[in-house]
């Protein structure tokens, strides 16, 4: 009978958020970034690869053999440049540099790479701060709209927030699967525009990922999870939008790395565990942690928040808000 109970609740919880609009509110961007950030990597594409005809033009004209130079390693240094400019890069052999940048360019528009690579910066940036900003509306808009002591009298109201608990996650599901799907789809329509204006099967290098898609993805969800239990968590423990959210904006963008075991170096030993960042994004260098003393933390941890966050919520008052 709970399941039952737990079951018709999660079925309203879903069409309401179909109905109010709130999932399209939170997909459609995640969509419109995604392949805007795809749109990006196709226009260094068509730069990069002029920027390597140029170059190239420029050593012919200098008489410097364009083949050797190819075959040349690059050499890039930082430091002080004489200039006024300051600080900057010093490169040396910069045909050979433009063409690893170009090749670079490529590999990331290739249709696979394009769902790997959105996995690797919206699965530590963007989808962390829209799933747990999402789980605080879910979490709160009962009190927002004063039919918490609707609901609550007709259920028990742990069970209410178990069946919103899970309709977040249902929800974070099926957005980062229609982002991942559209990054692909943006990835082959790109390619093949890309290969129009640009000799991509002269440029074209397979690159080894650290690990296959399916793990990635369920990385990718592991991360997004982690952030949605504590949006939601926070909602339910401040009964309000505003102030979990600035928390967390806080947290995310304003505090550093506090130790080996804060939350952003565990999920970051979890990221390079299986991804490379090899694109514009580079996820920071974490204090390294074992994968398996990670899972304990991060269980144990849910556990703990689980039982604090429900038994506040038993405590509350449903009747004044």
């Amino acid at each position: 009978m709970f399941i039952k109970n737990i079951y018709s609740m999660l079925q309203k919880e879903l069409a309401y958020q179909y109905y109010a609009k709130i999932f399209l509110i939170l997909v459609i961007p995640l969509l419109l970034v995604s392949s805007g950030y795809i749109y990006v990597q196709y226009q260094n594409t068509q730069n990069g690869y002029q920027q390597f005809l140029k170059t190239k033009a420029e050593y012919e004209k200098l008489g410097i053999d364009v083949k050797k130079a190819l075959e040349s390693p690059v050499k890039v240094t930082e430091g002080a440049l004489k200039s006024k400019d300051g600080d900057g890069e010093i490169v040396e052999n910069i045909l050979r540099y433009d063409y690893e940048q170009l090749i670079l360019s490529v590999h990331l528009i290739q249709p696979k790479q394009t769902v790997i690579t959105t996995m690797e910066w919206m699965g530590f940036i963007a989808f962390p701060l829209a799933f747990t900003l999402y789980a605080i509306y879910i979490s709160t808009y009962d009190i927002r709209f004063k039919t918490v002591k609707v609901k609550a009298a007709k259920r028990d109201w742990k069970a209410v927030l178990l069946a919103k608990q899970c309709s977040v996650y249902i929800v974070m599901f099926l957005a980062s699967a229609a982002v991942l799907c559209v990054s692909y789809l943006a990835g082959l329509i790109f390619y093949a525009l890309a290969a129009k204006t640009v000799p991509v099967d002269q440029f074209a290098v397979s690159a080894p990922s650290k690990g296959n898609i399916l793990i990635q993805f369920i990385v990718l969800l592991a991360v997004s999870f982690v952030f949605a239990t504590i949006g939601f968590y926070l909602g339910i423990l401040f009964r309000s939008f505003i102030a979990p959210a600035l928390l967390y904006i806080i947290y995310a963008l304003l505090v550093p790395v506090l130790g080996k075991f804060d939350l952003k170096n565990l999920l970051s030993n979890l990221g390079h565990e299986v991804f490379n960042f090899n694109g514009s994004f580079k996820l920071f260098t974490p204090e390294k942690v074992d994968t398996i003393p990670i899972m304990f933390i991060l269980l144990l941890f849910f556990a703990l928040f689980s039982a604090v966050a429900y038994y506040a919520a038993h405590r509350q008052s449903k009747y004044v808000v």
